[in-house]
């Protein structure tokens, strides 16, 4: 039995070596996936980012009270009624 016990620890060692290996290539492997999809991520969370500010700019431009009155009366030709013609309106409630 001394004989067959010399010869099977060995083996089973190379063994959970091997197999402890693999393990650290395969964990290896999934880390760089992950720090990769990680990078990806970051880069379309700044992209976002920039558009965001962009769109924020954009809206802040088109919805500004002078710019809105600049349009109606050089492309739509319109005039601000006379104060006679004014009639204020309540809520409703």
């Amino acid at each position: 039995m001394s004989r067959t016990w010399t010869l099977w620890v060995p083996v089973a060692l190379l063994l959970a070596v091997m197999a402890s290996a693999v393990t650290v290539v395969v964990a290896k492997h999934e880390n760089r996936a992950q720090v990769t999809a990680l990078d990806q991520m970051r880069r379309e969370r700044n992209r976002l980012e920039t558009e965001w500010a962009q769109l924020q700019i954009e809206e802040a431009t088109l919805g500004h009270h002078a710019r809105i009155n600049r349009i109606a009366r050089e492309q739509l030709d319109m005039l601000e009624p006379e104060h006679h013609v004014i009639v204020p309106l309540e809520a409703p409630r």
